[in-house]
């Protein structure tokens, strides 16, 4: 863990980093500790919940609001978020429009 935080902290030209968190369970003090160290040195990052084909429009919009709720407890704004599914490639096509906009942003040095 500490070879991966250094890495991330010390990688000049990082654009975004995505943090993949399963929308099946709740909150995870590892996964908020992390995105906190996030921005906490100014990373910019994404959050991505995954295996969003494993739960109902009901259940994974709960899933999401619990998420948000626990992280403005201490962040005045959420990150951009994405849901996504492998399976049924929900998000995918929001996913890499995002990545080729911050590539172009980071290339035209906006």
């Amino acid at each position: 863990i500490a070879a991966t935080r250094e890495y991330i902290l010390k990688r000049e030209n990082l654009v975004c980093l995505f943090v993949m968190l399963d929308c099946r369970l709740k909150p995870q003090k590892s996964d908020l500790e992390f995105m906190e160290m996030l921005g906490r040195n100014g990373i910019p990052f994404a959050r991505v919940f995954t295996k969003s084909d494993k739960l109902g429009r009901e259940a994974l919009r709960k899933s999401l609001k619990q998420y948000d709720a626990e992280m403005l407890q201490t962040w005045e704004s959420l990150p951009v978020t994405f849901v996504s599914s492998a399976v049924s490639k929900e998000g995918r096509d929001e996913i890499l429009d995002y990545i080729e906009e911050s590539i172009n942003k980071f290339s035209n040095g906006s």
